[in-house]
C-alpha cells in the first residue's frame, strides 16, 4: 500500500536494497582454496584494525579515513557521497562500540591501502552485521573484495556467529555477485528508497 500511495504523490521509487544472510556454521571455502595465495604472490596483505594497531602504523587513522573516503565515492547510493571527516570517521566508525577490531580488515599492497571491510556486533544479537566492503579502482576485479569477505567470514568462524548479515543496493551488480557466489542468501523481499520528482 505504501508504494502506491508514493507514486500518486510524484515519487519514483529511486532504488532498492537487498538483505542477505550467511550461515557461517555451513559455509564452504573449499572454491576459493589458493585465492590468498595469488593474492600475496601480487604482493597483497591483509591486516586487521588490532594488528595495524599492534604494530604502531604510523598515521594509521588518517590513512584508514582516506581509504574508506576513496572506496565510498564509488558505493551506489541515491545522492552523491557527503564527504567523511576525519572527525566523523574517528567517531562513528573507529569509535563506534559495536566495531569488532579483528573484524575491520584493510588489505594492503607496497605500504598502500587498497581495500577494507568491516564488521559489527551488537549486544542484541550475536550474528554480525557487514560495513563498508571495498577495493580501490585499480584493485576492482581482481579477487580483493572476495579475500576480504573471506577473511570476514573466518573471523566470524572463530568469534563462534551463527549469521552474518549484509545489505547491498540492487544496482551494486559486483558486490552481490561477490555475496552470491560466497553463498548469501537475499531475505523475502526488499526495501525501496523513494525520490520526489518534478
Amino acid at each position: 500500500m505504501a508504494p502506491g500511495f508514493l507514486t500518486r504523490r510524484g515519487f519514483v521509487g529511486d532504488k532498492r536494497y537487498f538483505f542477505s544472510v550467511l550461515d557461517v556454521a555451513t559455509f564452504d571455502g573449499a572454491p576459493y582454496a589458493g585465492l590468498a595465495e595469488r593474492l600475496a604472490a601480487q604482493g597483497v596483505r591483509l591486516h586487521s584494525l588490532t594488528a595495524l594497531r599492534a604494530a604502531n602504523e604510523p598515521d594509521l587513522e588518517a590513512r584508514l579515513h582516506a581509504l574508506m573516503s576513496d572506496v565510498r565515492q564509488d558505493v551506489p547510493r541515491a545522492e552523491p557521497a557527503t564527504p567523511l571527516s576525519l572527525a566523523v570517521f574517528q567517531e562513528a566508525v573507529l569509535g563506534d562500540p559495536s566495531l569488532l577490531p579483528d573484524g575491520y580488515l584493510v588489505a594492503e599492497h607496497g605500504g598502500a591501502f587498497i581495500g577494507q571491510t568491516t564488521l559489527f556486533r551488537s549486544e542484541a544479537s550475536p550474528d554480525l552485521l557487514t560495513g563498508l566492503t571495498g577495493v580501490t579502482r585499480a584493485w576492482r576485479g581482481r579477487g580483493v573484495a572476495t579475500l576480504l569477505k573471506l577473511e570476514a567470514i573466518r573471523v566470524a568462524q572463530a568469534l563462534g556467529a551463527p549469521l552474518i548479515r549484509t545489505d547491498n543496493a540492487s544496482d551494486n551488480a559486483p558486490m552481490l555477485a561477490i555475496n552470491d557466489r560466497l553463498g548469501f542468501v537475499r531475505e523475502g523481499g526488499a526495501t525501496t528508497s523513494y525520490l520526489y520528482r518534478f
